[in-house]
């Protein structure tokens, strides 16, 4: 019974809710907000100025799988960095666009480990999202069971 609730829950998300305000509602903390913002990759940021995108969140790239502890203490001004740049305000020649898409096999980003595991899909977001700093295209995915980043493998 469970499952069908989610199943139907799942199947009413494009119909209930906009994209960007599921990604508006995500609410991660402390480590697992570390580890979404460091393997979002939509944005580097200026090298230079250092100041958004996520060289503005680390001051350098980062993976989740890095030692993340020192950044603990900042996990919420990183991952509203995060948020964002998916869904803006954002500067110079930066956009994002979302809508929801049925992605396949590929792997998702597990938020307690920063490891990539294999995913069987399904819906999610997907963001096409221009770059602020130089206008290059970049694409992600958040998939909507976990609401965590999705990959092809």
């Amino acid at each position: 019974m469970k499952k069908l609730i989610i199943l139907l829950i799942l199947l009413a998300l494009p119909v209930l809710a906009e994209p960007a305000d599921i990604i508006r509602d995500m609410n991660y903390e402390g480590r697992k907000a570390l580890v979404f913002s460091s393997e979002l990759n939509i944005d580097n940021g200026n090298p230079y100025t250092r100041d958004k995108g996520e060289r503005g969140m680390f001051n350098k790239l980062m993976f989740g799988t890095d030692d993340l502890s020192e950044y603990i203490d900042e996990a919420d001004r990183i991952f509203a960095e995060a948020k964002r740049l998916i869904i803006g305000p954002l500067t110079g020649h930066g956009t994002s666009t979302l809508n929801f898409c049925t992605v396949g096999k590929g792997v998702q980003l597990d938020l307690d480990t920063g490891q990539w595991v294999k995913s069987k899909g399904g819906e999610a977001v997907r963001i096409l999202h221009t770059t602020e700093y130089m206008g290059g295209n970049r694409r992600a995915y958040i998939l909507l069971d976990g609401l965590t980043i999705w990959r092809r493998k």
